[in-house]
């Protein structure tokens, strides 16, 4: 009997400390996919701008700060040559934190898109 005891308290404290390990869980980035037609980039830096996966899809109004990175593919890049590359239609996904809305990086695919 008091091995059972002893099982069930060890089952319950490991429930509890499960469910306190998922409360306490949060995102730390979130990730928006674009085209750099419906997401403009800024002239400069900081600045604010708006996200959207779409021309049409509601945006998401974020900050481009001087801690935020720029990278084509993998590679690292200058804000400015992220810019000049952006003029052609090309795939980007935008990382932010969702509770300050800051953006950390940002990244375009090489290739244009059609």
């Amino acid at each position: 009997m008091r091995g059972h005891v002893a099982h069930a308290a060890l089952f319950a404290a490991g429930l509890w400390t499960q469910q306190a390990f998922a409360d306490a869980g949060s995102a730390v980035e979130w990730a928006l996919e674009a085209d750099t037609l419906s997401t403009a980039l800024p002239s400069a830096i900081p600045s604010q701008m708006t996200a959207r996966s779409c021309a049409t899809c509601q945006g998401v109004q974020l900050t481009l700060d001087l801690t935020s990175r720029f990278y084509l593919a993998a590679a690292p890049t200058s804000f400015v040559e992220l810019r000049r590359v952006a003029q052609s239609r090309r795939f980007m996904v935008v990382f932010y934190r969702p509770a300050t809305r800051v953006i950390t990086r940002i990244v375009v695919h090489r290739a244009s898109l059609r």
